[in-house]
C-alpha cells in the first residue's frame, strides 16, 4: 500500500505529537490509516444511509480529542497511549466494511445478526429475497462492527491477503490491545472496567505504561463527539440514492452543525443557520443529550480510578439539559421545542390534575368502587 502524507487534523495534533520520540510506531500508523482509508471507502458503498465513516471522519478525530482534553491532559499521555488511541480511531468503524469482499460476506452470513435480519425482511417488510440479503448484510454489518475490531487487527484480512497492521512483530506487541479498545465504543462502562480497568496501568512494549481503560474512555467520548456537518456534507446526501426518510434525518440532523469547540469543561455545538425540520431537530439533541450523558457517565468512572484520577476534566455539552437552552445555541425555524416528557416529579401534579378532588370531590368511598369495578371488568 502506497503511504500517503497524514492531513493536518492529525499532524497539527497535539495528540500526534505525543509520537515524536517513536518513528517507527508513526510509520506503523501511517500505513495502517492507508489501508484504513481503502477499507473505508467501502462503507459509504454499503451503507449509503449512513453518515460519514470514511477516513476523513478517522482524521477528524485527532482533532476532537484535542477538544475534549486540556492541554495538560494530553501532555499526560504516554507515547504508548497516543499510539493505541491513535490506532483505534482507523479500526474502530471498519467492521462496517466487511461486505467489500466474498469471504466478509460470508463470514456475515454466518452471523445470527443477519439470520434474524434476513428473516424479518422477508416476513415483515415483504421484500424480495435478493433486497433481504441486501437488507440483512447491512443490519448485520452495522450490528458486529465494533466486536469484528479484534479480528480485522489481529487476523488476516478477509480477501485481501494482507494484515491491517504490519510488521509481524509490531502486530504481535501491539494487536490485542488495540483490537480490544477499537470494539470497546460499543460496551457499556462496567465492560470497560471489567475487560480492560481491573489491570490499571500495565507496561506497555516501549517501556513506558499504559492505562487500556482511559484509552477505551477517550476514544468513546471522542467518537460520540464528532456529530457536525463534517459527517453529512449536503452533496454527498444528494449523490446518495434510494436514502430513507430515516436515514435523511441522520443527515439533516447535523448537516449545519459546527462544533465542538470547548468553553471551560463543557463542550459547545452551535448551528451554521436554523434548523428547520422537525425531527432532525429533535435528533441532534437526541445525540447532544446523549453525548452528555456519556461525557458524565466517563468522567464519574475515572475520577473513581486512583490510575486515572486527574486525567478527566470535561463535565458535559453546554446547554443540553433542556431542548429550549440548547435551542439558542441550535436554532430551530418555524417551531419551538418544548419538553413534554414525563419525569418522577411529574406524577403528584399527574395525580392531582386526572384524580383525587378534581375527579371526586369528597367522595371517601370513590378509591374501593373504583377497585371494585376494575377488578369485576
Amino acid at each position: 500500500v502506497q503511504v500517503n502524507p497524514l492531513p493536518s487534523p492529525v499532524t497539527e495534533s497535539r495528540l500526534w505529537n505525543r509520537l515524536t520520540s517513536q518513528p517507527h510506531l508513526r510509520h506503523a500508523l501511517e500505513n495502517l490509516r492507508d489501508v484504513a482509508s481503502a477499507l473505508g471507502k467501502q462503507i459509504a458503498r454499503l451503507l449509503p444511509g449512513y453518515t460519514d465513516h470514511s477516513v476523513d471522519h478517522m482524521d477528524a478525530l485527532w482533532r476532537v480529542c484535542d477538544v475534549v482534553l486540556t492541554c495538560e491532559e494530553v501532555e499526560r499521555f504516554t507515547v504508548a497511549e497516543a499510539f493505541v488511541l491513535g490506532c483505534s480511531f482507523y479500526v474502530h468503524d471498519l467492521g462496517m466494511a466487511l461486505a467489500a469482499t466474498k469471504e466478509g460476506i460470508l463470514d456475515l452470513k454466518r452471523t445470527s445478526a443477519f439470520t434474524s435480519a434476513f428473516e424479518r425482511a422477508l416476513r415483515i417488510e415483504s421484500v424480495s429475497a435478493e433486497k433481504a440479503e441486501i437488507v440483512a448484510l447491512q443490519v448485520a454489518a452495522r450490528e458486529i462492527h465494533a466486536e469484528k475490531s479484534e479480528d480485522l487487527v489481529t487476523l488476516e484480512l478477509r480477501g485481501l491477503g494482507r494484515f491491517l497492521m504490519e510488521p509481524f512483530e509490531l502486530r504481535q506487541q501491539w494487536s490485542a490491545l488495540v483490537g480490544l479498545v477499537s470494539a470497546s465504543h460499543h460496551w457499556s462502562i462496567s465492560e470497560v472496567h471489567k475487560k480492560l480497568g481491573e489491570r490499571e496501568s500495565i507496561p506497555s512494549p516501549i517501556g513506558d505504561e499504559i492505562d487500556p481503560a482511559f484509552v477505551a474512555c477517550v476514544l468513546r467520548v471522542a467518537d460520540a463527539a464528532h456529530i457536525n456537518s463534517d459527517r453529512a456534507k449536503y452533496l454527498d446526501q444528494v449523490l446518495r440514492s434510494d436514502m430513507t426518510r430515516e436515514s435523511l434525518i441522520h443527515w439533516r440532523a447535523q448537516e449545519h452543525i459546527t462544533g465542538p469547540t470547548r468553553q471551560a469543561d463543557q463542550l459547545v455545538f452551535a448551528s451554521q443557520k436554523p434548523v428547520e425540520d422537525v425531527d432532525a431537530w429533535w435528533l441532534f439533541y437526541e445525540m447532544a443529550s446523549g453525548l452528555d450523558a456519556e461525557i458524565r457517565s466517563v468522567g464519574e468512572y475515572l475520577a473513581g480510578r486512583a490510575v486515572s484520577r486527574g486525567r478527566f476534566s470535561l463535565e458535559g455539552v453546554k446547554k443540553v439539559r433542556s431542548p429550549q437552552a440548547l435551542s439558542d445555541l441550535v436554532q430551530p425555524r418555524g417551531f419551538q421545542p418544548i419538553d413534554i416528557r414525563f419525569r418522577a416529579d411529574s406524577m403528584d401534579r399527574l395525580v392531582e390534575m386526572l384524580g383525587g378532588r378534581k375527579l371526586y370531590g369528597d367522595d371517601y368511598f370513590a378509591p374501593i368502587r373504583e377497585l371494585l369495578q376494575n377488578a369485576r371488568d
